[in-house]
């Protein structure tokens, strides 16, 4: 009988320096938007550092929003935007 054993695949990911959201947040949200085209998808923004993981390509524009405690309100905005 053969064994039922899982394969774990593990995503390709990749890191990269950022300029810095509060220093070229344009730049960085161009390389995010061109990243996606390239078939990355963004994971985490940890300070300098940006995880990306590798995806389908996808035509996607990012922008930044710098809330420390939004409403719900706020979220179901953002939904109803198709953001």
């Amino acid at each position: 009988m053969p064994s039922s054993t899982t394969t774990k695949i593990i995503p390709v990911t990749r890191r990269e320096i950022g300029a810095g959201l509060a220093f070229a947040e344009e730049h960085d949200l161009h390389r995010l938007t061109q990243w996606a085209a390239e078939g990355w998808r963004v994971v985490q923004i940890n300070g300098m550092y940006i995880v990306l993981e590798q995806s389908a390509p996808e035509q996607a524009i990012f922008a930044i929003d710098y809330q420390d405690s939004p409403e719900p309100e706020y979220f179901a905005m953002c939904e109803a935007a198709g953001w």
